[in-house]
């Protein structure tokens, strides 16, 4: 390892998804980093990179041959975090890339060593900036980059659309996928179970949608698509207990992004998958009931259903919807919206190699 390199890390598959991008880009202007083999991450580095031990990370700040980390976020895996302590403490300069519109400060204190603010934090939009603030991060710290992830997602929509690889077959049918999340593993399942309680879980919005959909098993049928940190097990048996329907099934070895291209509507919760199918103009539902964290309103957005409010209500609007909805074909013109995230792997790049650049000189 050479001095003054670069460091990256990551743990949960938001975050290596975000982090990937930037560090290609690094790589395409052979500027030196290593990447710290810890998490999901781990699997998905490229050709040549170089890759070190966590242990070893931490040597590398300790000794000066590391001058500069670059990290994701998480809301369990506390290791990118004590890593940037550590890197702090030794006078390297610490940035963070935000990865989706939720839980600003709290990943920033999920080690218990109070709150962290990096010299930079990287976040997706303006929305996300003035709610990081609102959290507590300096303004003069928050820059709004774009979300890397999301940088490559009009051609490779476009590439998909030329080739016509459609996963659902069923074209007697609308095909709706869920995009599921661990709310409950993360959140809790109350407010007094965990202060970031959401007001709702994966189970109360699926309960939602198998209710709206009652009377309607000729019309629609439903993949449910696991996060990679959820029990699919456990998420089986619920569905399998409370579906009533013989049209539900999940998703399981069906990637996100695929199962959005292949989808005729799109629901879910808060994942960053639903600001996706917006982008490529799918027709999008995001059901948070009763919601308490106001971080997740990102999604209130022209163009999607977002339902914030009790189940009945839910209930009523989200059938209503399902019995009015026609099935048009996939859409072939992307947001504009989509601009913000188009370049920012260099955008990122850039602020990386001029910090890097000003402590070798």
């Amino acid at each position: 390892m050479r001095t003054t390199e670069i460091i990256a890390a990551g743990g949960d598959i938001g975050g290596a998804m975000a982090l990937l991008p930037v560090l290609r880009e690094l790589d395409r202007r052979k500027i030196g980093f290593s990447l710290v083999d810890h998490g999901i991450i781990s699997g998905k580095s490229g050709s040549g990179w170089e890759t070190i031990t966590e242990e070893e990370s931490f040597s590398c700040f300790e000794s000066g041959k590391a001058g500069v980390l670059i990290f994701t976020t998480s809301v369990k895996d506390d290791f990118p975090l004590k890593l940037a302590r550590f890197a702090r403490g030794h006078g390297s300069k610490v940035f963070s890339l935000l990865d989706n519109w939720m839980n600003y400060r709290y990943r920033m204190e999920i080690d218990a060593g109070g709150f962290f603010q990096p010299d930079m934090f990287f976040v997706m939009d303006e929305y996300a900036r003035q709610e990081s603030i609102k959290d507590g991060f300096d303004e003069k710290t928050v820059v709004v980059t774009g979300q890397p992830a999301i940088a490559g997602l009009k051609d490779e929509y476009a590439a998909w659309l030329s080739k016509g690889e459609v996963i659902f077959r069923d074209s007697s049918k609308i095909n709706m996928v869920f995009i599921s999340e661990p709310v409950e593993q993360d959140n809790g399942k109350s407010a007094a179970d965990n202060p970031n309680f959401r007001g709702y879980t994966e189970k109360t919005a699926l309960k939602a949608l198998f209710e709206s959909l009652e009377g309607l098993a000729g019309k629609y049928s439903l993949s449910i698509i696991p996060h990679p940190r959820e029990d699919k097990l456990q998420l089986e048996s619920f569905i399998n207990e409370f579906s009533g329907g013989s049209d539900i099934r999940m998703g399981s070895g069906i990637s996100g992004r695929n199962a959005v291209f292949s989808a005729d509507i799109v629901i879910g919760m808060a994942s960053i998958l639903l600001y996706e199918a917006w982008l490529i103009g799918k027709p999008v539902a995001s059901l948070q009931p009763c919601l308490r964290r106001p971080h997740l309103r990102f999604l209130n957005q022209e163009g999607i259903l977002f339902l914030d409010v009790e189940l009945p209500k839910i209930n009523n609007i989200l059938k209503k919807w399902l019995q009015n909805f026609k099935k048009t074909g996939f859409p072939s013109e992307i947001r504009g919206e989509a601009e913000l995230h188009s370049h920012s792997a260099d955008y990122i790049a850039d602020i990386l190699s001029n910090h890097l650049n000003r402590r070798i000189t």
